[in-house]
């Protein structure tokens, strides 16, 4: 893994373009980490992308699934037995699974993730605003009490003192590992400045873009390089 204190997260939403990205050497993957989002795939690629899943992992390139309800932005709508049942599937193979904090499976995929000595993301999403910085900072708290090894916060940014809030959120957190992400185009600078003040991960898509403002890998991966 590289020496810089965040990971830059590849997010991958089509089973195909996995299963390719798998084919690739180590050395040509531009991203440490690879975050599957199931909730975009068809049900009948399930399978092959938890296959391209395991040969990721077994490669080096440790895998989040992500199966994100509909409520927090995602594609996900069949029934909550269902999603749980493909977030045990995926803990037999992955490394990470990112569910919501606010989900009623939220306690099921953790216990099940622990079970198997695997790793939580538990995250938060606001398509509309950011909160207040108290609001979220008791989020942060309430998600690490909960059991998550890595907090994710996703806000939309619509002003300066939007962003100002994400990086005090950041620099006063002292719970455990935090991500922090400003979303929408008035956030993009964000996405660039937030790991290098502490965010540990860096998301940017390799095939297309899942969240409001999210840029590519290789413009995340370059632009952070810059510094």
């Amino acid at each position: 893994m590289c020496a810089r204190p965040f990971k830059l997260v590849g997010v991958i939403s089509d089973a195909r373009f996995l299963e390719s990205y798998a084919d690739l050497p180590l050395n040509r993957r531009i991203a440490d980490w690879i975050e599957a989002r199931m909730d975009c795939m068809d049900a009948h690629a399930h399978d092959r992308c938890l296959a391209a899943c395991r040969k990721l992992e077994r490669s080096g390139t440790p895998v989040l699934v992500t199966i994100r309800s509909r409520r927090e932005g995602g594609h996900w709508t069949p029934s909550g037995s269902s999603r749980l049942e493909l977030y045990r599937k995926a803990i037999e193979v992955i490394s990470w699974v990112d569910v919501e904090l606010r989900s009623r499976i939220a306690g099921d995929v953790l216990a099940a993730a622990r079970a198997r000595r695997k790793k939580t993301v538990l995250s938060h999403h606001n398509f509309e605003r950011t909160p207040a910085l108290a609001v979220l900072q008791r989020t942060v708290a309430c998600a690490f009490d909960r059991g998550a090894d890595v907090v994710k916060i996703a806000t939309m940014v619509n002003c300066a003192s939007d962003g100002e809030t994400l990086t005090r959120l950041l620099v006063s957190n002292i719970k455990g590992p935090l991500c922090v992400i400003g979303m929408g185009p008035k956030g993009a600078l964000l996405r660039c400045h937030l790991p290098s003040v502490g965010s540990v991960l860096a998301y940017g898509y390799l095939d297309k873009p899942v969240a409001p403002g999210q840029l590519s890998c290789e413009t995340l991966a370059k632009r952070l390089q810059a510094g």
